[in-house]
């Protein structure tokens, strides 16, 4: 194995899946690997100068962006062809190995959103990339979840 893809929010804020993203990616590239981080978000560079970063953009605002967003990944990974493709967030495809986050059923996902509701099109949404999520990652043999709710940990 020479080269691993990773995927998910790169941002300039200390976020969990910036920090994530950033310690994954770095600890891979110390070891001598090819790392590529294809990523939504305001963090153009990388502290480590031998991951390769390659940014979507701002992070998407919509169900239909974060399609976009999630066939732009697709395209990039065939076009690298990777080793290992291995998602850190959200990702309707089949990859390699996931981190699962924030997957659970719908009512799951109210509770989580009623303290912070922001209207039904936003709670809509919501379920609708948790099902695609959910999608991915039964497409996906080994899986690595931080949700309680989640089956195969």
């Amino acid at each position: 194995m020479n080269t691993v893809a990773l995927t998910g929010t790169f941002n300039t804020s200390d976020t969990g899946p910036s920090r994530v993203l950033e310690g994954l990616s770095g600890a891979l590239a110390d070891t001598g690997l090819e790392v590529h981080a294809f990523t939504h978000g305001d963090r153009e560079n990388h502290s480590n100068p031998d991951v390769h970063i390659t940014r979507f953009g701002k992070t998407p605002q919509s169900v239909l962006c974060f399609l976009s967003y999630f066939r732009w990944i697709r395209r990039r990974v065939r076009e690298l062809d990777p080793d290992v493709l291995h998602p850190l967030e959200e990702y309707p495809f089949e990859a390699d190995i996931r981190t699962v986050q924030w997957t659970s059923d719908s009512y799951e996902r109210w509770k989580l959103c009623r303290d912070d509701f922001r209207g039904y099109g936003y709670f809509v949404g919501d379920i609708a990339l948790n099902v695609a999520n959910k999608i991915g990652a039964s497409q996906t043999d080994t899986v690595v979840a931080s949700s309680p709710e989640t089956e195969r940990q």
